[in-house]
């Protein structure tokens, strides 16, 4: 982290607040948004529902955790 380079029209994307950034508010979702966007190239997801599911005890458990990008309260992105 203490190498990023932020390139200027993204700081002007991040001032103008349109994002918001949250931590393991809705990690079961985020996956969910993995396995469910499309890819080229790809015939759907390797994140199954066994996955998910194993993934979210992980979660409950405290040993995974997400990111959250929300903007006007919808999710948009994320990464767990």
């Amino acid at each position: 982290p203490k190498d990023l380079k932020v390139h200027k029209s993204m700081r002007n994307v991040f001032n103008r607040g349109l994002f918001h950034v949250t931590f393991d508010t809705d990690f079961e979702q985020v996956m969910r948004g993995c396995a469910d966007t499309p890819r080229n190239g790809q015939d759907g997801s390797w994140i199954s529902g066994d996955f998910i599911e194993a993934y979210t005890r992980l979660h409950t458990l405290g040993l995974a955790h997400s990111v959250e990008v929300w903007r006007e309260g919808n999710l948009v992105g994320g990464l767990y």
